[in-house]
């Protein structure tokens, strides 16, 4: 048999029992007879093998079966470049590009004139030779395209080195940074330490001086000083009893009721009595939020007390003849800690109501003092009350912040 009946024999075994996902290499596909009838055998025997879904690897020199693989789907061209200056292959392969014969190249390097070789591309037909043509630009452009993704590929290495140096740089200048601040800090320390350290020598050395000073200076100096705040006390000590005489001049009071106002000259304070005197002579009078029993003989009376009276007149007159007899339950204080703002102020104004028909003139309203919002409200409400000339807060003895005092008109 000859060639290509042989190569014929084998591709019809393989058209039999080829099937999706077989392998199928060929090489020199339609040689070995006619040219043409050869690359159209080619590419018949390419398109059955695509349809059967077979993977091929094929290789030829026939520019048809390039064309065929250009245009039809799941073909591709590709190439192995060759040298044609050193007749050597660079064992580079091409995809997208189909390779040149080389034939005119080769054989002028290997001496053939070239009168004949130009001759011999004379003969070449038109589609041949642009066949030829787009084929050297094809592989140009790849080239071009090679070196400029070389080139891109260089720079982009070169851009990561860029930024590796610039990142190693910043970490450098971050360290040194740290590090200056470290030994700003380590140096203010270290001023800190040693303006301690002058600034006590400095005062172990004043203290020493004035230990040196003359004794005589500084006890005449001390002295005069002494006489000088003896003097000022006196003074202090004359206008405090006679603010005091003032404020507690009133009279050891012979009866005493519930609702009365007292003067206590020891607290410096004045009270109301809750209960009058018992059998042992005592008392019972509230101070702010305390409740002591004191000795009728440590009470005076109060220089408001007449001003009660009228008052307690007057309350008299407004209440329909009522007087503090009728009211005598009413405490002078009302506690009403734990209570909510709302249920609060309804309970005072019920309770100002009786204290001021009870000819009550001062009451403490104990709201406690927690975080101060019962006390805002209660205030708040105070001082749009009609019955209300003024309110504040309790002093030492009366509560403190825990208490609002008001005093009634």
């Amino acid at each position: 048999l000859s060639t290509f009946s042989g190569h014929m024999k084998n591709i019809v075994r393989i058209l039999d029992q080829v099937g999706e996902g077989s392998l199928v290499l060929l090489d020199e596909l339609g040689a070995g007879t006619d040219p043409e009838q050869g690359a159209a055998l080619g590419m018949a025997i390419l398109d059955r093998l695509i349809n059967r879904g077979a993977l091929i690897i094929a290789t030829t020199h026939f520019s048809e079966l390039k064309i065929f693989a250009h245009t039809r789907q799941r073909a591709e061209n590709a190439s192995v470049e060759f040298d044609s200056r050193t007749l050597q292959p660079t064992y580079r392969l091409s995809i997208g590009v189909p390779g040149e014969s080389n034939a005119f190249e080769i054989a002028a390097r290997l001496g053939l004139d070239s009168e004949v070789v130009e001759r011999a591309r004379s003969f070449l037909r038109p589609e041949q030779r642009e066949l030829s043509d787009l084929i050297k630009q094809l592989k140009e452009d790849q080239f071009a395209a090679s070196s400029a993704r070389a080139e891109a590929e260089l720079e982009r290495a070169e851009v990561e080195k860029l930024k590796e140096k610039v990142r190693r740089e910043e970490e450098r200048l971050r360290n040194k940074q740290q590090e200056i601040l470290s030994r700003a800090h380590e140096e203010a320390r270290e001023l800190v330490r040693t303006a301690r350290r002058e600034a006590e020598q400095l005062i172990r050395a004043l203290r020493e001086k004035m230990r040196q000073e003359d004794a005589r200076s500084a006890l005449e100096e001390a002295q005069a000083v002494r006489q000088k705040l003896s003097d000022l006390s006196g003074r202090i000590e004359e206008r405090a009893a006679v603010t005091e005489e003032s404020a507690f001049a009133g009279d050891i009071p012979d009866t005493l009721k519930p609702g009365d106002v007292v003067a206590i000259p020891r607290f410096h304070q004045e009270g109301y009595v809750i209960s009058p005197p018992g059998s042992d002579g005592e008392v019972l009078v509230q101070v702010g939020v305390l409740k002591l029993h004191l000795p009728l003989k440590e009470l005076r009376r109060s220089l408001k007390r007449d001003k009660q009276k009228k008052e307690l007149t007057a309350t008299g007159s407004r209440s329909g003849g009522r007087t503090i007899k009728e009211h005598a339950q009413v405490s002078p204080e009302f506690d009403f800690r734990g209570m909510r703002v709302e249920e609060s102020l309804k309970e005072i104004d019920k309770y100002l109501d009786a204290a001021y028909l009870a000819g009550i003139n001062r009451v403490s309203l104990i709201h406690g003092k927690g975080t101060g919002a019962l006390r805002e409200a209660v205030r708040q409400y105070l001082s749009k009350h009609p019955f209300v000339a003024s309110y504040r807060n309790g002093n030492y003895y009366e509560g403190g912040t825990g208490v609002t005092i008001v005093e009634l008109k």
